[in-house]
């Protein structure tokens, strides 16, 4: 890194707790079954903490996370749907790294992928908004990502306040 670099300030920084990765695809010609179990999750009161739609070349593929407590729920769900059991992948053990930019930074994105590169960490999901860049990593490897992104951001000194310590349950 040039010895003139600035780091990049961030609005901070919030780590999720462990997550159930849950990715379904199916061919676009067929209603989207996966939006199904999303409608599915919340209806049981499942809160969904990362959602991505997208299309890869003839297929539609729906990317989402709830808590990892909710594995043996969300495995019965799939396994209760022929077109579920056969196009859905479950990932257990994931986290989500979300970044907060500050003054909405588009070189914030561009950075973390090198960060991220560079410290050999591979993305398993991204989504961005107005409020937030979230990037979905295995769980075990949140910390070694906050590690290199500390080499670029403007991070907040204790890695404790990075922590998500409240818990959202739908009644």
């Amino acid at each position: 890194m040039p010895t003139h670099f600035q780091k990049i300030k961030t609005g901070g920084v919030r780590i999720s707790d462990e997550l159930l990765l849950v990715r379904i695809t199916h061919p676009l010609n067929q209603n989207n079954k996966a939006c199904r179990i999303c409608r599915i999750l919340a209806e049981d009161k499942i809160s969904i903490l990362f959602l991505t739609i997208d299309h890869e070349g003839g297929n539609i593929c729906t990317t989402c996370c709830v808590g990892q407590e909710h594995e043996g729920h969300v495995r019965r769900l799939i396994e209760s749907e022929t077109v579920w059991k056969a196009h859905a992948q479950v990932t257990p053990a994931v986290g989500m790294l979300s970044m907060f930019p500050h003054q909405s930074q588009l070189q914030m994105l561009g950075v973390s992928l090198y960060a991220f590169g560079k410290a050999n960490l591979t993305i398993l999901g991204l989504s961005s908004s107005l409020a937030a860049l979230s990037f979905l990593l295995k769980y075990t490897h949140l910390e070694r990502a906050l590690i290199a992104l500390s080499q670029f951001f403007d991070l907040p000194p204790d890695p404790a306040h990075f922590r998500s310590s409240i818990r959202v349950r739908q009644a």
